[in-house]
This record gives C-alpha cells, sequence and structure tokens, in this order.
C-alpha cells in the first residue's frame, strides 16, 4: 500500500485546481535544511496525493480515494467558496477523521474570508485547523505560506524552519557568487594569459623583423649603398608611432652606417650618389630645397651647367643644357633664387629657369656697354658675383674698351647691372 505525506482535497474549479497542482509540486519539491532534517528525522516530503493526477491510473474512484485517505499523515483543504459547498471535500474530510485527529488536516484559503470559505465540519471542534493563506502573490504564497505548512507536516517550529532557509539561501547564493568571482578570476587570468601570448608573439615577431632588417642594413653597407643601410637600420628601430622592440643589432647596423664607431683619421669616405662631370672640371655649385624637393645645379669649366633632382640623383633638363652648348652659348655663373628658380648668366642673356617645371620663363638679354667683370675663362668665379634681394638680381659689371684684350683687362668704370626678375 502507498503511503503519502499529504491528500489534498478541493473543488474542481479552475482556481483550486491551479493552486492544488501548484501545492503537490512545492511540497514535494520543498528543500528541508540540513539541520530540521537531522532534528526532526525527515529528510523529504516524499508523495502527495492529488485525485486529479493519481485517478487517472485507477479506475475505482472510490477504492483509490479510500486508501490514500488512510494511508496519508496529513490532510489539506483547498478552502474556497466553491469548495465549502463541495459534498465530495465534505466526505473526504469525514473519512479522514475516521482514522485521524483534527490537528492533522490543514488548510489552504484560496478565496474569500476564512469563516466563510473554511468547511463547517472543520469549525466544530475546540479549536480551528491551521489555515495558510494563498490569496497572496505566488511568490509571497511561497516564500511565507508554504514553509508554514511544511513546518506543521516535518514537526518543527515555523521560525526554526524560516531561519535554516534563510541560511541555506545565504549559502547558496554565497557559493553561487564564490563560484561566480572564481570563475570571474579564471577568466581574467586567461585574457590576461592570452593578451600576454600574444603580445609576446607579436614581439618575437617584430624582432625576427628588427634582425631581418638588420641584415639588410649591413648588406647594403658591404655594396656601398650607405642610404639603403641607414633607411633599414632605421627601419628596424622604434619611432613615433610605430613600436618595437630594440635589438643591438638594429642599433649596431645604424652605428655603422653613420660610421659612429671611427674615429676622423680613419673614417672612410663612402660617395652617397655619384654625379659624372664627363672629364670637365666643376667651377660651381649651387644647392636648394623647396616644398620637400632638394635640386643641385652644377657649373664645368666648359661653360655647361647640369641640374639634378639632388632627392632621387636624376638629371633634370639635359636636353636644354645640351641646346646650350650646340649654339654656342656658355653659362658664366649661376644661383638659386626665391622661389625655387635658377638663374642662368651667360656672355650676352640672363635666364631663369624653374626646376619645378623644367622650363625657361624669362630671357633678358644683356648686350650695350654691359660685361660680366669676371670671365670664367680669365678668373675663377666667385660666389659673391651675384646677388639677389626682392627678387632682384645684382650683378657686378665693368665698362671695357671693346678692342682690348681680355689679358690686359683693365677696368675703367665700375657698375652695377640691376635686372628685375
Amino acid at each position: 500500500m502507498t503511503h503519502y505525506n499529504a491528500f489534498i482535497s478541493y473543488n474542481h474549479n479552475p482556481r483550486d485546481i491551479m493552486i492544488a497542482s501548484m501545492l503537490q509540486s512545492q511540497l514535494e519539491n520543498f528543500k528541508i535544511p540540513a539541520g530540521v532534517k537531522s532534528s526532526a528525522g525527515i529528510s523529504k516530503i516524499e508523495r502527495v496525493f492529488l485525485d486529479k493526477g493519481e485517478l487517472e491510473v485507477a479506475g475505482d474512484l472510490n477504492k483509490v480515494i479510500c486508501d490514500a485517505l488512510e494511508n496519508t499523515d496529513w490532510l489539506i483543504v483547498i478552502c474556497s467558496p466553491e469548495s465549502r459547498k463541495s459534498i465530495w471535500v465534505q466526505r473526504e474530510i469525514e473519512y479522514f477523521l475516521r482514522n485521524h485527529t483534527l490537528d492533522n488536516i490543514l488548510t489552504v484559503i484560496t478565496d474569500g474570508e476564512p469563516f466563510d470559505v473554511l468547511p463547517e465540519i472543520l469549525l466544530d471542534g475546540d479549536r480551528e485547523p491551521l489555515s495558510c493563506d494563498y490569496r497572496q502573490p505566488g511568490r509571497t504564497a511561497r516564500n511565507i505560506e508554504l514553509p508554514r505548512l511544511a513546518a506543521a507536516m516535518i514537526g518543527c517550529r515555523y521560525d526554526d524552519l524560516v531561519q535554516r532557509q534563510r541560511h541555506y539561501r545565504m549559502r547558496r547564493l554565497t557559493i553561487a557568487a564564490s563560484a561566480a568571482a572564481v570563475f570571474m578570476l579564471c577568466a581574467i587570468t586567461y585574457l590576461i594569459w592570452s593578451n600576454n601570448q600574444i603580445r609576446t608573439s607579436l614581439n618575437t615577431s617584430l624582432r625576427e623583423q628588427s634582425l631581418n632588417l638588420s641584415n639588410q642594413s649591413e648588406q647594403a653597407l658591404s655594396s656601398g649603398d650607405r642610404i639603403s643601410a641607414l633607411r633599414y637600420a632605421l627601419d628596424a628601430l622604434p619611432s613615433e608611432g610605430k613600436t618595437r622592440p630594440v635589438v643591438p643589432e638594429a642599433v649596431f647596423a645604424l652605428s655603422r652606417a653613420m660610421n659612429l664607431y671611427k674615429s676622423v683619421d680613419s673614417l672612410e669616405k663612402y660617395a652617397v650618389r655619384r654625379y659624372p662631370s664627363n672629364g670637365h672640371r666643376h667651377v660651381r655649385l649651387e644647392t636648394a630645397s623647396w616644398k620637400d624637393r632638394t635640386f643641385m645645379s652644377e657649373l664645368y669649366n666648359n661653360g655647361r651647367f647640369v641640374l639634378w633632382d639632388a632627392d632621387t640623383g636624376k638629371e633634370l633638363m639635359a636636353d636644354y643644357s645640351s641646346g646650350l652648348m650646340e649654339d654656342g652659348t656658355r653659362v658664366q655663373n649661376l644661383c638659386f633664387i626665391n622661389p625655387g628658380n635658377l638663374i642662368l648668366i651667360t656672355e650676352n642673356s640672363i635666364r631663369v629657369i624653374d626646376p619645378f617645371t623644367e622650363k625657361e620663363i624669362s630671357n633678358f638679354s644683356i648686350g650695350g656697354e654691359y660685361f660680366k667683370l669676371y670671365d670664367f675663362t680669365l678668373f675663377r668665379t666667385r660666389c659673391d658675383d651675384l646677388l639677389v634681394r626682392d627678387d632682384i638680381l645684382w650683378i657686378p659689371v665693368a665698362t671695357v674698351a671693346d678692342n682690348e684684350e681680355y689679358s690686359d683687362l683693365k677696368i675703367r668704370h665700375n657698375s652695377l647691372a640691376v635686372v628685375d626678375l
């Protein structure tokens, strides 16, 4: 014969059916604290009889109900206006009292006032049975009224059970919080470890890259390309906006490319870039920088000038220079003026060159009585021969007799040729 901890008697109206089913589940899953288990001698509310669930299996309604009522410890009556009028609830209470006392009956009020919904048979005794108020919201009823039912069935004080439950919940929360903290700590530890691994891998990769660039710098230096050696060495070292580990090989490669380990006496000279002179003697060299570009112009003793892009080493306006030589025009002096123009002084003209467009933009004829004081074929050209102020070119000149020989050059009247560029 199956033994039940409790029998739920109720009327089959929607509200009572819902509360009866909920109550059966809550009681069978009620967690009894360990301290109460040892003192009460009960570890679990195992079975609660609910006729709806049990009668679907058994065919004899009366026999199943009677057997359950005889073999249950407690009768729980769901009290509502409908159950008070139910003859079946009345009969189940009467049959339960044949073998039990009124002390083993518990009531759960779902609607109405207690004296209006409690069955009359329960009001005839010396005292009323324990009543639990399930008219409250579900969470409140579960937290307050359910422990009241369980305490009566277990045989302990309600306050003790609630206190034990509170301690039990606090312990569970503490365990859950500790587990969450441990999980979070493990996650943070893993993230830190993973980040360190990524950083270590990145630093290793950058270090290998720096070593490779250092080797390329040494190879470029061995082949005489000092500019490339410097670039490779600088790329191998950290700079603004570019973070990488400092490796001794890169520092050494940069020092070698800059000749920092050599004294002045033992310093070897390396040509950064070679400009061919085609066998002619250098007379004058001018450099200038504008708009992030650097130009260099060189004058040779044969009257030829060459314009270079100093950044790339490319010769500019080579056809123009060759054309002057073919026409018999010899350049006697040159200089750069702002904003980035090159001035060419020939025997009979002043030419203004734009290195950016590689074109001649002005051509002034000298003529008349003005003649260059220093003829490059007779004298060494001086850098202060030409003076530029506020886009005005000042050229020292002298008047000479047309029939005098250069070897007997005598200055008769010093003056200045002024050209507005």
